[in-house]
């Protein structure tokens, strides 16, 4: 509020960011809320007003010309002992079924299956976008 700046969200999507207002009173005395369509209502659900306790995090924006906006915080790198092997899936094997002993499937087509076809059962899972020889990458501002 120091700052004279306010943000609005809305479904909590951001729609109005760091927008600003004046006061000669030295702060805030009223906030108000209205519907001004005369067949409409409104409902709000959630209203907070005073000091941002979220350490300044803000999700990432959309802006006018499509591109996504965030500000990330200063962060250390991580270890290779941290990160867990890459993404890989696990050996695809053909299972034999009473299904797959059916005649329809024991043609010269193999019934129209592509034997080990499409991807497999994934094993494990990696969320790590950016790999080095001694960690994730470099600190950032």
């Amino acid at each position: 509020w120091g700052a004279n700046l306010y943000d609005i969200y809305l479904d909590d999507v951001l729609v109005v960011n760091q927008s600003s207002f004046y006061t000669d009173q030295g702060g805030i005395l009223s906030i108000a809320m209205s519907n001004y369509h005369p067949n409409g209502s409104v409902w709000f659900d959630e209203i907070f007003v005073g000091v941002d306790d979220t350490m300044g995090f803000k999700c990432p924006i959309l802006n006018s010309f499509g591109n996504v906006e965030m500000k990330r915080p200063i962060q250390q790198g991580w270890k290779v002992s941290d990160l867990g092997g890459n993404s890989h899936l696990h050996e695809m094997q053909r299972h034999s079924s009473h299904l797959s002993k059916r005649d329809v499937y024991n043609r010269v087509d193999g019934g129209a299956l592509v034997p080990f076809d499409g991807g497999g059962h994934r094993a494990y899972m990696s969320d790590m976008k950016f790999r080095s020889s001694d960690g994730d990458h470099d600190d950032v501002a």
